[in-house]
């Protein structure tokens, strides 16, 4: 007789050395698997038999939550960033209006700051300008969701045509 799908076998969630993982019963992590094919290895190894096919990994948090596991947006929500010391420099996609920067360098010039640029490396322009401030962060997943965005008052702002920017 033959099996007709993957080999199941009872597993827990607990790693197999907790001391590595200090934060493991923390309630972000309350269905988080741990070493799931150390175990499912470990089993089959001591099978007397080998099965064709194994069952697949569960899925994050067990597979019963979808794509982000058991947390909601409000889990991600997070503006931390906003109080960090950013320094003169950041780069990444930058968004003021309907103009969005793909690879957006910003820059805060002056001895006290007093102007902040984006560069445009796509364009080699500097499309937007702004004095009293630098750029600011989103609480949506821990600031990282919708890039950097213009704090301050814009000076100067143009459309720099670029892929991005059609």
């Amino acid at each position: 007789m033959h099996v007709h799908g993957p080999a199941k076998f009872e597993y827990d969630r607990k790693p197999l050395h907790p001391e590595d993982w200090p934060n493991w019963q923390h309630q972000m992590n309350r269905d988080r698997l741990y070493d799931f094919y150390a175990k499912e290895g470990e089993h089959f190894r001591q099978e007397a038999k080998s099965p064709h096919l194994l069952m697949e990994f569960p899925g994050l948090d067990g597979g019963s939550f979808g794509h982000w596991g058991n947390q909601t947006e409000d889990s991600w929500a997070d503006d931390r960033w906003n109080e960090t010391q950013l320094g003169s420099v950041q780069a990444g996609i930058f968004r003021h209006g309907d103009i969005t920067i793909p690879r957006g360098v910003c820059v805060q010039l002056g001895d006290d700051n007093e102007l902040s640029v984006c560069f445009d490396p796509d364009s080699l322009s500097y499309p937007v300008v702004w004095k009293e401030g630098f750029v600011k962060f989103s609480s949506v997943r821990h600031g990282f969701m919708h890039g950097l965005t213009l704090e301050g008052t814009p000076v100067a702002v143009h459309k720099p045509e670029t892929p991005g920017n059609p």
